[in-house]
């Protein structure tokens, strides 16, 4: 699905007082992109992904996918698009302590071949590593397993694309590095990413970095070469000025 901005625009009004979160973005994500966008907290980047992924509306500016502009939309077209594309990845994984990993991950879903589904759980819990650990609870697991588990259930819809909110904020160094590996290969397989964050080496798994500041895009680059050289582009690059 490519996605596309065109003077999008979000304020809030609070009393006598309107707070300009978003300032005209105008922004393509091509099919099967892995973009992050990066700035320091307040400078919209929530705000800008809750738009683009229909939790949102913009209070000016447009919103197009695939060329239709999606306030042609009715609400229920959007959650359908929503709910079949997209599939969504947070800080906090939003697991029920209440019920097993294997629970979390299929009772939210609407399921028409309940064996199909099954086999499909098996298997991805084997890629990612989480076959152990479908009969637990969540406080039973790690973060980073549970954080897979995340990701598994995410899939499990064969989302177009997938939106993560600083999905490595609660994991430590080592999880961190396993799960952005996880992200740079399901995009190899054709999932587009989009990744708000404010971890350099996170950004650094992405194909392109979108910095932005006080509501606006301030700097755009590109992958050159290698996870490691591309870290090095970002650190060089205006992310400095954000803070």
């Amino acid at each position: 699905m490519k996605i596309q901005t065109k003077g999008l625009a979000k304020s809030f009004s609070e009393g006598s007082h309107t707070n300009h979160v978003l300032d005209g973005i105008d922004i393509t994500f091509d099919d099967h992109c892995f973009s992050a966008i990066m700035g320091a907290s307040g400078s919209g980047k929530t705000t800008f992904m809750n738009i683009i992924s229909t939790l949102m509306k913009p209070t000016k500016g447009h919103v197009y996918y695939d060329g239709q502009d999606i306030s042609t939309l009715t609400e229920k077209e959007l959650t359908q698009t929503r709910l079949k594309r997209f599939a969504f990845i947070f800080q906090k994984n939003n697991l029920m302590s209440s019920l097993t990993i294997r629970n979390n991950i299929i009772l939210p879903l609407k399921i028409e071949n309940k064996i199909s589904a099954i086999e499909k759980l098996e298997s991805m819990a084997q890629e990612f590593g989480i076959s152990e650990i479908l009969d637990q609870y969540p406080y039973e697991c790690s973060g980073g397993q549970c954080q897979r588990a995340a990701i598994v259930r995410a899939l499990m819809k064969s989302p177009e694309m997938i939106f993560c909110d600083e999905p490595t904020g609660a994991l430590d160094y080592k999880n961190s590095l396993s799960f952005m590996h996880t992200l740079q290969k399901m995009n190899e397989q054709g999932v587009a990413l989009i990744v708000i964050t404010h971890d350099p080496m996170v950004a650094a798994y992405a194909k392109e970095v979108y910095f932005m500041k006080e509501g606006k895009l301030c700097e755009h680059i590109t992958k050159e070469g290698t996870n490691k050289e591309f870290l090095k582009q970002i650190q060089e690059a205006s992310f400095q000025d954000l803070a």
